[in-house]
């Protein structure tokens, strides 16, 4: 049976998941958790969350799921003592330098890759498993036929998203509320601007998105180990109507999907992305939508009001002369013996074992029910209400505390703090990086940089064996088809550089044996992050454009920062000015997206996916000498050759800034 996953914003949430029918929920503390904006929980509304959850056999994951720096790491350090106190069954980690730190702190823990590590194929869970995680939470843009290939050829633990709040951008790929307001979205604090209004080929709210919805269709998901609902940032309502409705999927009844688009929709639900559909997508909040939920509100309360019986216990009670009277009780593999007062002798009629029966099977209020009773009572005997009200209430409390230890586990923590190498980098001139994206920018600037990345596309056309030496691969950010046959005969041409920008480019590089150089969007922002890319082979890696010059980390391998360009900030795997999948070579693409204040936004399609790019140009070619790195990457979009030419002429010798230029965050950061 799959398991149903339910998200818990606060301590409030958790009975709508629990008495709902969940059989796991996700969480965050105060600190490092996607959510940073819902309420949350300290160190004693977690405990007594893990507490209620293990009483009921529902598992706790935590969410330690941010980027982090090298200075926020005793904050994960202090972040898995707590969780690990409380007794959370699993850790849900995006940064892959804070998964290692993890590891080393507490070797048993299972570990979940966040669906921030944008893992879309069997090549990225394949190695996130090798990397020490036991499930990979899947990339919401995969369909089920996917989905179900990725189950077939790997062996990880697989979650995919079956209900709540799509962004329109991958996870983990999106900067834009970092780029606008420096409230980052890898970071937990997401503003969430694509649902403010902006306009793309006519079409308004363009990248505003319908929830996902598939709970009428659970059945249809193949190999996966949980269905997961999101929604930590909405009301406990909400977690019970999703729950139950799941539950009724699961169990063969129909979900009340009216219901649950009442409680909170946006123009209602889509299924398109799992479903492979070509519906529209498209949705808002509207007033309507807000005015629905006050009609079921009250009925969903009702749902998890009391808790719900789950566990059939037999019992049994002794009453003899001069003895103290005992009940016990089996649940399950569990046995609980409590004992009280011996019994009084009866001045009128003896206690019998329906007498006692009556008294200790009111279980109402608990995990239990009544499935089985017994008694060996003396003739003559009298024990009051209370008295067995009490053995009652000993029998029920002790049977609850060996089910939470039952549930609940025990792992090792290494008092292991996080260690920090700074290398203080060599006062030379960067070497130069350049992503370009035709053949004829490669030309104008091959003889003025040290590394170029032009994409896969453009080295199947042919003609370039002879600059194989400066040449690396700039990998698919997401990859629709099988791009080994490719690479294997680029291999064979002497290319063997790949520019890798996710887990599953990594994977193939290792396979086919590329060197390998990681790109921005590993989202690298500490120095575990760096040691765990030099494990696995990577040469060299862009650190996180959301990284300040003071806060870049150091280690063993070259570093670098991205020091001019446009960044993409989505990666889209919907049009949205047509509202569709994307289709290649469709001819009626519009090459921006303009915001509500007038911002112009390029958009990039190649056919497998969108990239959303920011309004201006990082520069920096003015600020060389600040640039204490090992490398800097120019990353170009439409340019003509010499414009390509020009602009790395001036990150060679310096040159002043164009009338329109940001540095990005490399002064100002993120929250």
């Amino acid at each position: 049976m799959m398991e149903i996953l339910a998200p818990c914003g606060s301590p409030e949430h958790i009975p709508a998941a629990v008495f709902c029918g969940a059989d796991a929920v996700y969480l965050g503390g105060k600190r490092l958790s996607a959510r940073q904006n819902a309420a949350n929980f300290d160190e004693q509304a977690l405990s007594e969350a893990v507490r209620l959850c293990h009483l009921y056999g529902v598992k706790v994951y935590q969410t330690i799921n941010t980027l982090v720096r090298d200075d926020e790491l005793t904050l994960v350090y202090d972040a898995v003592k707590v969780a690990v106190a409380a007794g959370v069954d699993a850790i849900i980690v995006a940064d892959m330098g804070a998964a290692a730190y993890i590891r080393k702190l507490v070797p048993d823990m299972p570990l979940h890759a966040s669906t921030q590590m944008s893992i879309h194929d069997a090549y990225g869970a394949e190695l996130a498993q090798r990397m020490g995680f036991t499930r990979a939470v899947l990339a919401r843009e995969l369909s089920l036929k996917q989905i179900e290939f990725i189950s077939q050829n790997t062996s990880i633990e697989l979650e995919v998203f079956v209900h709540g709040a799509l962004c329109c951008s991958v996870s983990g790929q999106c900067y834009l509320s970092g780029v606008i307001g420096g409230r980052s979205g890898n970071r937990g604090l997401c503003a969430q601007p694509c649902r403010l209004n902006s306009q793309a080929g006519g079409r308004e709210y363009a990248l505003s998105l319908k929830d996902l919805s598939v709970v009428d269709s659970l059945s249809a998901i193949k190999g996966v180990t949980a269905l997961k609902i999101e929604g930590r940032m909405k009301r406990p309502e909400y977690v019970a109507a999703a729950v139950t409705a799941c539950r009724q999927a699961l169990d063969g009844e129909k979900p009340d999907l009216e219901r649950l688009r009442s409680v909170f929709s946006r123009s209602g639900f889509t299924d398109s992305y799992i479903a492979g559909t070509k519906n529209s997508m498209h949705g808002v909040r509207k007033k309507e939508d807000v005015v629905s939920a006050e009609g079921v509100l009250p009925e969903l309360e009702a749902l998890y009001a009391k808790p719900r019986a789950r566990y059939g216990v037999s019992m049994h009670v002794e009453c003899t002369h001069g003895e103290a009277v005992t009940a016990s009780a089996k649940c399950g593999g569990l046995y609980a013996c409590v004992s009280g007062d011996p019994p009084q002798a009866a001045k009128t009629r003896g206690i019998t074992a329906e007498d006692a029966e009556k008294q200790l099977v009111k279980l109402g209020g608990t995990p239990f029910y009544a499935d089985g009773f017994s008694a060996d009572i003396d003739d003559g005997l009298f024990v009051p209400a209370a008295g067995f009200n009490e053995l009652r209430r000993r029998l029920v409390a002790a049977l609850e505390e060996r089910l939470i230890a039952k549930n609940t586990p025990k792992f090792i923590v290494n008092d292991s703090k996080p260690v920090i190498k700074k290398t203080v980098k060599a006062a030379v001139r960067p070497a130069l990086h350049a992503e370009l994206q035709t053949v004829e920018q490669f030309l104008a600037v091959k003889d003025m940089v040290e590394l170029a990345a032009l994409p896969l596309s453009c080295f199947a056309e042919g003609g370039l064996a002879e600059h194989a030496e400066r040449l690396a691969v700039n990998m698919p950010r997401l990859m629709t088809a099988d791009v080994l046959p490719l690479l294997q005969a680029l291999k064979v041409q002497g290319f063997d550089k790949m520019l890798c920008q996710n887990l599953a480019h990594v994977n193939i590089g290792q396979k086919l044996g590329f060197r390998m150089f990681g790109g921005v969007f590993l989202n690298v922002m500490n120095s575990y992050a760096v040691e765990v890319l030099r494990g696995l082979g990577v040469e060299s890696v862009t650190l996180s454009s959301e990284l300040t010059l003071s806060q870049l980390p150091t280690s063993g391998i070259p570093t670098g920062v991205l020091a001019y360009g446009k960044i993409p900030v989505m990666l889209l795997a919907r049009c949205p000015v047509h509202d569709r999948p994307l289709v290649k070579n469709c001819g009626q693409c519009v090459d921006v997206m303009t915001d509500r204040t007038n911002r112009k936004f390029p958009i990039r399609c190649n056919g497998d996916y969108m990239e959303l790019l920011n309004s201006t140009p990082i520069w920096m070619a003015d600020r060389l000498a600040e640039l204490k790195t090992d490398f800097i990457t120019l990353m170009f979009d439409s340019h003509a050759p010499q414009e390509v030419a020009e602009i790395v002429r001036a990150y060679v010798s310096g040159g002043e800034p164009p009338t329109d230029y940001t540095r990005g965050m490399l002064y100002r950061g993120v929250e």
